[in-house]
């Protein structure tokens, strides 16, 4: 009688698991996505630098900490990350996040932050480049039956816009280069666009305007003059486009005999990528004193 009242009981309970399971299972839903945004860096002294933003997603949520795993993709065509959640003792949670072996390489690890329900992302080093546009979303495992919500995520990517206005020597921020360096200039704009525009692939497009810089007045009284030698207003680039520009840049100094009272050429470059969601181009990168001094140029 022992045995089958225990057999009873034993069904009952298990029964009852299966029913709390598919229940809770039913009403699990993803974070609610707050915003998602880049930031570029003030303090960049390089080209490199230079391409690498800070993106930052937010999302809000009131999950079950100790029987759900959050999953979250920074974009569509990577894989996700593993946010675990732990109760540390009254309302302290502890967050800790995994990245799949398939995480790009050089971008650094995510920073999760968990304050008021609130989870903040933020990851550093992404290259515009060659990581381009980030679309966040996110679903959760339930870790009693393995069972997942559905994918949730903004309905538009965000693509990054980085500006700078600065005046930037070229033969100091580029790779591989001195600032005492002589070149010819298609070397340098060899050098320029392998490694501001190349990177971004087939799908990128460039604009590039060229003026020639001298110095009329020199001192305290320092008076510029600025030339316009060369106007690109969008162009793919292929293997002959910087022996092309390069040769249009030493015609027409040949031409003109400019003065070379602290000579150079100075370089507005745009660089413009498609989006997923959209068929037109759309600018991620916008300089406008990009500076190459006449010292280091062999003409």
């Amino acid at each position: 009688m022992r045995t089958k009242i225990s057999r009873t009981l034993l069904v009952t309970t298990f029964t009852f698991i299966s029913a709390l399971t598919s229940v809770f299972a039913s009403t699990s839903v993803p974070p609610t996505l707050i915003a998602q945004s880049f930031s570029s860096n003030p303090d960049a002294t390089t080209l490199d630098e230079m391409k690498k933003v800070t993106f930052t997603g937010r999302l809000k949520t009131n999950w079950p900490w100790n029987r759900q795993i959050l999953e979250v993709k920074l974009k569509p065509s990577m894989d996700p990350l593993i946010i675990r959640a732990k109760n540390t003792g009254g309302d302290k949670i502890e967050l800790t996040l995994e990245t799949p072996s398939s995480y790009p390489a050089g971008l650094a690890k995510p920073k999760v932050l968990l304050e008021n329900n609130e989870i903040t992302l933020t990851v550093a080093n992404w290259d515009i480049l060659t990581n381009k546009e980030a679309q966040v979303s996110s679903r959760i495992k339930n870790t009693l039956d393995n069972t997942y919500s559905p994918w949730v995520s903004f309905p538009n990517v965000v693509l990054p816009l980085v500006i700078y206005r600065s005046e930037y020597n070229l033969a100091k921020i580029l790779k591989n280069s001195k600032t005492d360096e002589l070149l010819t200039l298609e070397k340098w704009m060899t050098r320029l666009l392998d490694e501001a525009v190349k990177p971004a692939g087939t799908e990128a497009m460039f604009a590039l305007r060229i003026e020639y810089s001298y110095d009329v007045i020199q001192g305290p009284d320092e008076l510029e003059v600025r030339l316009p030698v060369l106007l690109i207003p969008s162009a793919k680039m292929t293997s002959q486009t910087a022996a092309a520009i390069a040769t249009q840049m030493e015609n027409w100094f040949h031409l003109n005999n400019p003065s070379k009272e602290n000579g150079a050429f100075v370089m507005d470059l745009n660089l413009f990528i498609t989006s997923p969601n959209e068929k037109s181009y759309a600018p991620i990168f916008d300089t406008d004193t990009l500076s190459l001094e006449l010292k280091n140029i062999k003409l």
